[in-house]
């Protein structure tokens, strides 16, 4: 092939290269977690690439749904563990972490804006010893809509020994980040008809082991 064709061959590629891939070009995508071997899938959506499943890596405190909890609430599908806030500092695999509150409030409205035409409402409460933001719709299925960018579907909690599915209706809770945490290493999101990103004590005290909760997790990078 003579260079002169060559040339916008190369340039045609180099533009294409370029172009950043956005949630549905990267639906395919897979990471691999060399600690295990587990794979989940991952996406880029709104410029953070997010899990797109639930973190399923065994450590000592983790806990898992059991057959009889999956059957009763139509969790067959559901993978992923429920984690102590104790281990949060080691559930990420290595170049990943947890998500912020702002990576949370960049998803829901890119999600609002590109794909459910959703108007969000929010709230920031700056009391120091519960500070928290908080993410009204319009919409109560807004989250868990089939198809939704994140894959999210109710998933519920340990509290102690026991799993709870509905707080009034079905939700998720999640691990999460927020450097305005009124207790450190405590801050996890409620996904249910609103979104609370917030931190309190209560329900996590190691002391209290019949009231203690445990949160699945999703992990992001840049």
């Amino acid at each position: 092939m003579k260079p002169s064709v060559l040339k916008p061959i190369i340039i045609i590629l180099v533009i294409l290269l370029s172009i950043p891939f956005d949630s549905s070009s990267q639906s395919n995508s897979v990471l691999t977690d060399v600690r295990d071997g587990q794979e989940y899938r991952i996406g880029n959506i709104n410029g953070t690439i997010w899990m797109l499943d639930n973190l399923n890596y065994q450590t000592d405190l983790s806990k898992q749904l059991t057959p009889n909890d999956k059957s009763k609430y139509g969790l067959a599908d559901v993978g992923g563990r429920y984690y102590h806030y104790m281990e949060r500092e080691i559930l990420c695999p290595e170049g990943w972490r947890l998500p912020s509150w702002k990576d949370w409030e960049n998803y829901l409205f890119y999600v609002a804006d590109h794909v459910d035409s959703v108007h969000i409402e929010t709230e920031v409460d700056e009391d120091p010893h519960h500070y928290h933001n908080n993410y009204g719709f319009d919409n109560p299925d807004f989250l868990f809509y089939d198809g939704n960018p994140l894959n999210l579907s109710p998933i519920g909690r340990f509290q102690g020994e026991d799993f709870i599915y509905n707080f009034e209706t079905p939700f998720a809770d999640y691990w999460t980040e927020d450097e305005h945490e009124s207790y450190p290493g405590r801050t996890h999101a409620h996904l249910w008809e609103v979104v609370n990103v917030h931190s309190h004590e209560h329900h996590m005290n190691s002391e209290e082991p019949d009231e203690l909760r445990r949160f699945m997790c999703r992990c992001v990078k840049e």
